[in-house]
């Protein structure tokens, strides 16, 4: 006897998708509900303990924040489309820097920028900029706030062939008994980390994407180094 219930097999991806769907979905409406409250509720006489408890509530939203975000950018790029296109690497650099300053003067940070790219060099203009977002907000974030020569190196080559994203600090840098998993999703290396473990993971995923390559150097107290190389979409389109 045939049965009249649809078939519901479906893969581990569609699951996965599903589940980060309805999280995005289910837990965006309270979550900005809960962080209007504490706002509200800020505006009104309390005592240290009722505040301090407003405080970890505004924490604890924002971390739930942060991980649906990553759970969404990782969805977005699973179905977004490549979109080779010639772009201005100075200006993408440029912009994504102004918008952490209040970071970097708040924690004292320089920033050098080096890019020696042809003009005629094409790539993925949302791609690019989230992976080199990934990279600088990673430096920043693991600076070491004992050190008062704070920096971040930035360095971008390119040819007919690919385009290497060179980013240096001298930072906490990363313990040895890390190394295998710091692309692991909501893996954090560091206690100093006020994410939910999702940077690197996305990152590597976007480098996947489009082909790339990612490898590093780090040495605890002394700082690390992420390159990440993505191939000229020109070549690999055949244009």
């Amino acid at each position: 006897m045939k049965s009249n219930i649809p078939s519901t097999k479906i893969n581990s991806d569609q699951v996965i998708e599903q589940f980060i769907h309805s999280c995005s979905h289910d837990l965006r409406a309270p979550l900005t509900s809960i962080k209007g409250l504490v706002k509200v509720a800020e505006y009104y006489p309390q005592n240290d303990e009722v505040h301090n408890c407003f405080l970890m509530i505004d924490r604890c939203t924002d971390t739930m924040d942060k991980l649906i975000r990553g759970l969404e950018e990782f969805m977005v790029i699973n179905h977004y489309t490549i979109n080779p296109e010639a772009i201005n690497y100075q200006t993408l650099v440029d912009n994504s820097i102004e918008d952490y300053q209040d970071d970097l003067k708040n924690k004292s940070i320089t920033v050098q920028v080096k890019i020696n790219t042809p003009d005629a060099i094409i790539t993925d203009r949302l791609i690019f900029s989230l992976i080199f977002k990934h990279l600088f907000k990673n430096a920043i974030a693991f600076q070491d706030e004992k050190k008062n020569n704070k920096f971040i190196n930035i360095e971008i080559y390119s040819d007919q062939n690919a385009v290497q994203i060179k980013v240096s600090d001298n930072g906490i840098g990363i313990s040895a008994a890390h190394n295998q998993k710091i692309f692991r999703p909501f893996f954090k290396a560091s206690t100093q980390s006020k994410g939910v473990g999702m940077g690197l993971f996305l990152l590597n995923n976007l480098l996947n994407k489009m082909n790339g390559k990612i490898c590093f150097e780090s040495k605890e107290q002394l700082g690390t180094s992420f390159i990440a190389l993505l191939p000229c979409l020109a070549r690999v389109a055949g244009t």
